[in-house]
């Protein structure tokens, strides 16, 4: 499993190195846990990071992600738990979330964890901007952080797994359908309509994707998306599938 990691670049301490660059080291560790709490696998490693002029003040005003991939051997639920140290201070930081891995081997109608990030405005002005040179474009960033602001587009991507064909047309029914909750109670419900799909080489791994916007009007605060995917060709008690997602609007 892969997971993203965000770091505040701005809590990390960069000293300068023997080539005028500065640099930041710190040590990752991450841990799967069981639901009996004894740790089921451990990956750790020590990263270097250098950097200087823009691309340092990039980091430190707003941070960077950084990959780490961990095995998981069986089908079930887990904690994973991710630690930090920053080898220069000791300072330690720690992020930890349950994560559920389905067993595709039964082949019933499954959906991915979902990724989220910002749509960038179609106009002049950011067209220009993704031709300046970054460390980390904001929307790699979101899918570790998801923080977004009022008004922002909202895209949200994940996979179907075991999806059939129908038998009549030869091709996919799917539709999609999501919800967003605040404090427990459904807030939005969009309509149900054909999924979009990105990828579908693959039966038993489609790609697909939607959109929401925030409202302007939106309150600061934790929101929960569901994303609910029906595969009109199974029998109905087989046709659901569906996954969620935390996410936060900041001023």
């Amino acid at each position: 499993m892969r997971s993203l990691v965000y770091i505040k670049g701005g809590d990390l301490k960069f000293a300068e190195d023997s080539d005028g660059w500065e640099k930041a080291t710190f040590d990752v560790v991450a841990m799967i846990l069981g639901d009996n709490g004894m740790v089921v696998d451990e990956v750790s490693r020590t990263e270097t990071i250098k950097a200087r002029a823009e691309t340092l003040q990039e980091i430190r005003e707003k941070g960077f992600v950084s990959t780490i991939t961990v095995p998981i051997k069986k089908p079930g639920a887990y904690q994973m738990r991710v630690v930090m140290r920053d080898t220069s201070t000791s300072r330690i930081g720690s992020a930890s979330q349950f994560i559920e891995v389905p067993n595709l081997k039964r082949d019933k109608l499954t959906i991915s964890g979902i990724l989220l990030q910002r749509v960038r405005p179609q106009n002049a002005e950011s067209k220009n901007a993704v031709f300046q040179k970054q460390f980390q474009p904001d929307e790699q960033r979101d899918v570790a952080t998801r923080s977004f602001r009022p008004g922002m587009n909202v895209r949200f991507g994940y996979a179907i797994y075991n999806a059939k064909l129908n038998r009549t047309t030869k091709s996919l029914n799917l539709t999609m359908q999501f919800k967003i909750f605040h404090d427990g109670k459904e807030i939005f419900v969009s309509k149900e309509k054909g999924v979009r799909l990105l990828e579908q080489t693959d039966l038993q791994r489609l790609l697909a994707e939607g959109i929401f916007t925030l409202s302007k009007a939106i309150q600061p605060d934790d929101y929960v998306l569901q994303v609910i995917v029906k595969d009109l060709s199974l029998k109905e008690k087989n046709q659901l599938a569906s996954q969620w997602i935390d996410f936060e609007v900041i001023k």
